[in-house]
């Protein structure tokens, strides 16, 4: 990371935490003692604002129409709680930002928008947004009800079983395909954040390290980070931090699923969802975590999707494919191929034993 570039959300979360990789610890620190909004930025993870209550605390309180019955997950910034809509009798899931600090609780606004726009089949629709009588941010989703595509990876036993997953990683690079039409990278896309419903749906949860790219993101210009500084003489100082801080560990993700450059806390486009859509390909294919496949295990999976599989995880994103969409097409076309090939040819019928006299003329 270029030590005259702001902290993104996973930079800050990370130095917060302590799990920033230690050559790139110095030019953050650096950065953040020249640069005012990424010291408030810290300031704000550190200090935690106002602490929300604790989570079982929530339990069994209502909240207008909303009534909380239960905890689903917590995460590094925020919970997702099983709640009952009574004014329309049915069970919804509703979120909260882990704590009401201002930047949390700017990030889960934006979160919120960024939801909303996605209206999408492979997106939890986003139903209802307000306020709690504590000054807390909510909003509200569609509950549905399933198990992530990561314990399905856990529960196949053989390289059969976890092909026949492949039309899910599919069925999300679709719905990326949708978000990157409308200028949103996910950054966080990995086995655990997709659910797969009980209908054979697969949703992409965890819009919370979402990015609004813009117009002009599909080919950002190529920069050379300068070195990092030379480490200060001292141990330089850790952000101070307190109970109330999020854990960074629960939201930033395996790091097998991260692009290169996203690692190294560059700029990123939706090229890094792409990455992350080829890891979960690779671990379909390989039977292991991405990043320790070996060519081995590689080798004895269908070449197609392996192709397409070692395309989508290019070092260098100019040879990643461009967007998801162009992703999901070789996918599919791969897929079809190993079908057909699956698919015994049509038997020819066979010769007639009577011979075709020819008439003479």
């Amino acid at each position: 990371m270029s030590p005259l570039a702001c902290l993104d959300d996973r930079d800050a979360l990370a130095l917060v935490g302590g799990t920033l990789p230690a050559e790139r610890l110095p030019g953050a620190l650096a950065h953040v003692d020249t640069c005012g909004d990424c010291r408030a930025l810290i300031e704000g993870l550190c200090a935690g604002d106002e602490p929300s209550p604790p989570a079982d605390a929530r339990i069994g309180t209502e909240h207008g129409v909303y009534a909380i019955t239960a905890l689903i997950a917590a995460g590094g910034m925020g919970r997702v709680y099983r709640a009952t809509d009574r004014a329309r009798g049915r069970e919804v899931a509703l979120k909260l930002p882990k704590s009401r600090s201002a930047w949390l609780v700017r990030r889960f606004e934006r979160e919120i928008r960024i939801t909303a726009r996605l209206g999408h089949p492979g997106v939890v629709p986003l139903y209802d947004s307000g306020i709690l009588d504590d000054g807390t941010p909510f909003y509200v989703m569609q509950l549905v009800e399933g198990s992530s595509l990561e314990r399905a990876i856990q529960r196949s036993v053989n390289r059969e079983q976890r092909l026949a997953l492949v039309d899910h990683v599919v069925a999300v690079a679709t719905t990326m395909a949708f978000a990157h039409d409308r200028g949103i990278a996910h950054r966080d896309l990995k086995p655990h954040n997709i659910l797969l419903g009980a209908f054979g749906e697969a949703v992409i949860l965890d819009w919370g390290l979402a990015k609004e790219l813009g117009l002009a993101t599909a080919a950002p210009p190529r920069r050379t980070a300068p070195a990092a500084p030379a480490a200060p003489a001292a141990a330089a100082p850790r952000p101070h931090t307190t109970g109330r801080t999020t854990r960074p560990g629960d939201v930033l993700g395996t790091p097998a699923f991260m692009a290169p450059e996203q690692a190294r806390g560059e700029e990123v486009d939706q090229r890094a969802d792409v990455y992350a859509l080829g890891a979960m390909l690779e671990q379909l294919l390989a039977g292991l975590l991405p990043r320790k496949a070996a060519d081995a295990a590689l080798a004895l999976a269908p070449p197609a999707l392996v192709a397409v599989c070692k395309r989508a995880l290019a070092p260098d994103r100019a040879d990643r494919h461009a967007h998801a969409g162009e992703l999901a097409t070789e996918l599919r076309a791969a897929l079809a191929a190993r079908a057909t090939l699956a698919t015994p040819a049509e038997p020819r019928p066979a010769p007639s034993p009577w011979r075709r006299i020819r008439r003479p003329s």
